[in-house]
């Protein structure tokens, strides 16, 4: 801790002359927690309690991997008790928490609802939620996609963070941060491709502004706001060169060398009767009907299904005109310029 000393001048003091002698055969303290009782310290094969006054030690052996705050309580991973809680200065047994004996439990992400998402080496995100007697039972109506689980199993996870909208931050030593908001199937990353400082996270923390703040092997990053890149594809792979997007009645439509997609909760959708070369798409004058501009001249999709052929050749672009709304301007490959 940081004190002054008799000129003013602030130091810093160790506490260790405040814990039992017998109790100093412990090495590197790596986690710090800080709650209203006092100051939890994790070691790397210790826990410790500093109150005020005085430092206790409260393992046992050792054993403890990590802390955790799960609403008003400190939940401890503990190697060979599985998940155990502090209740003054003992661990006590979770209910159902000896299903992670024998494997670093590396967070504890919870839901508004209950849930619990409890990320560990052995079974990679496993959810749970506590019945009526604080037993965890899992939660088989829950799944989490494989890509996350796939994502887990290839890089040690180094912390895990609920931020505000409810997202989960995956910190990890190699594969930089992974995020997934549990009611969606799709991830977005963090990585040193999209501007982290370096893929060996160890540490994540969101400040008031929303701002994600990485610490990693070479250096620290923030996030102004979390809003990574993602990568899309189509039911089958990927979608070709891309030559058009408009957003039309609140979905996405991609013009590509391989024809028209929809854009779906489940990812980009193909329009079978549009699978020719697009190169535009503009909002017809017409409700509910998009004009295309490709291979197979100008065709009009309407948002039921249906397709119509309004010009033959090969069309390239498309121009509203700006002096009449119902008019619009088709530029053509070898054919010129018609309307």
């Amino acid at each position: 801790y940081i004190a002054p000393d008799s000129r003013g001048v602030e130091h810093y003091h160790s506490l260790l002359d405040r814990l039992d002698p017998n109790a100093r055969t412990f090495r590197d303290i790596w986690q710090l927690m800080v709650r209203p009782e006092g100051v939890y310290f994790m070691g790397t094969d210790a826990l410790l309690f500093y109150d005020r006054d005085s430092v206790y030690r409260l393992d046992q052996g050792g054993g403890v991997f990590r802390l955790f705050e799960v609403g008003q309580e400190v939940w401890v991973s503990h190697m060979e008790a599985g998940l155990q809680r502090l209740e003054g200065r003992q661990l006590s047994p979770i209910p159902g928490g000896t299903h992670f004996q024998g494997t670093p439990v590396y967070g504890i992400l919870t839901r508004p609802s209950g849930e619990m998402l409890i990320v560990s080496k052995r079974e990679g995100a496993t959810w749970v939620r506590p019945d009526s007697a604080g037993r965890l039972l899992p939660v088989p109506a829950l799944s989490v996609p494989d890509e996350l689980l796939a994502f887990l199993a290839a890089f040690p996870v180094s912390q895990t963070l609920r931020l505000e909208d409810g997202t989960f931050a995956f910190g990890s030593r190699g594969g930089g941060v992974a995020l997934w908001h549990p009611d969606s199937a799709r991830l977005s990353y963090l990585h040193q491709a999209n501007g982290l400082t370096d893929d060996r996270v160890l540490c994540l923390m969101e400040d008031r502004e929303g701002g994600l703040w990485a610490g990693t092997e070479l250096g620290l990053t923030r996030m102004e706001r979390v809003l990574p890149m993602l990568h899309w594809q189509g039911e089958n792979g990927p979608l070709g060169k891309i030559r058009a997007i408009i957003e039309y009645e609140g979905r996405m439509l991609v013009g590509t060398s391989q024809g028209l997609f929809v854009g779906t909760d489940a990812g980009f959708v193909p329009v079978p009767e549009l699978s020719e070369a697009i190169w535009a798409l503009l909002p017809s004058p017409r409700p509910h009907e998009v004009l295309i501009a490709g291979a197979k001249g100008v065709r009009a999709w309407q948002t039921n299904g249906k397709v119509q052929d309004l010009s033959p050749g090969i069309a390239l672009s498309l121009l509203r005109d700006p002096t009449d709304s119902q008019r619009v301007w088709v530029g053509t490959y070898q054919r010129g310029v018609g309307r």
